[in-house]
């Protein structure tokens, strides 16, 4: 959870972060693929910060000990694999073309870059850390995303990527002019209409500049 900044707005304004899953199993020839994204979600007139006084820059560094993190705690550790990475270039590239989409063009993408493939499981998730350091972040998922730290903890995944780039997302603004949260926490699946989803829940989106976490986990190197 993070609040903003200033002390007025403490008091109105909460920021959660909202996970939006979807799992597809695919059991003829492209073994399972689990896709989980999730949705930055915001308040009325509010800038997500860290809860930390220091603002966590994502990079490479940060990556690596959010890996490091995930993988002492799951008991089992993680490996990179520059293949993955590459995929999760090419999969931001598509999604933000209809960002409104969830996990757009995955399909697509998954069978002109891999075609088919024999007893692997790939998964997917669309972060946004918001500033948090790994450690509070992983904490974040722990707490108010159980969906995506599920997925990675899950220790059949052993291979990962990613690509970090900014590009347009939604933000969620709850009821009551956006000083309520959303209800919603999740989308059920995949390719769905992401504003109208929310908009059942009197929820409403906007578009704003976010920093895309792109993860690409296999349980083999491609």
């Amino acid at each position: 959870m993070r609040t903003s900044q200033n002390d007025w707005k403490s008091q109105l304004i909460q920021v959660f972060i909202e996970a939006v899953a979807i799992t597809i199993a695919l059991f003829a020839f492209y073994g399972i693929k689990l896709l989980i994204n999730t949705i930055a979600n915001t308040t009325h007139n509010s800038t997500t910060y860290s809860n930390s006084t220091t603002y966590s820059v994502i990079n490479n560094t940060w990556v690596e000990q959010f890996f490091e993190n995930v993988s002492l705690i799951r008991g089992s550790p993680y490996y990179y694999c520059q293949n993955l990475s590459d995929f999760a270039k090419v999969r931001f590239n598509t999604m933000i073309t209809d960002y409104g989409i969830s996990h757009y063009g995955y399909d697509q993408d998954f069978d002109r870059i891999y075609g088919t493939v024999y007893n692997t499981y790939f998964g997917e998730e669309v972060l946004y850390s918001g500033g948090d350091t790994p450690k509070t972040f992983i904490s974040e998922l722990e707490t108010s995303a159980p969906l995506h730290w599920n997925m990675l903890a899950n220790k059949t995944f052993v291979y990962y990527g990613y690509d970090i780039q900014n590009g347009p997302a939604y933000v969620i603004y709850g009821p009551n002019g956006g000083y309520s949260p959303c209800p919603a926490t999740e989308i059920p699946g995949p390719n769905i209409n992401i504003s109208q989803y929310f908009a059942q829940y009197g929820c409403t989106v906007a578009t704003e500049n976010e920093t895309w976490f792109v993860i690409e986990l296999s349980s083999s190197c491609p």
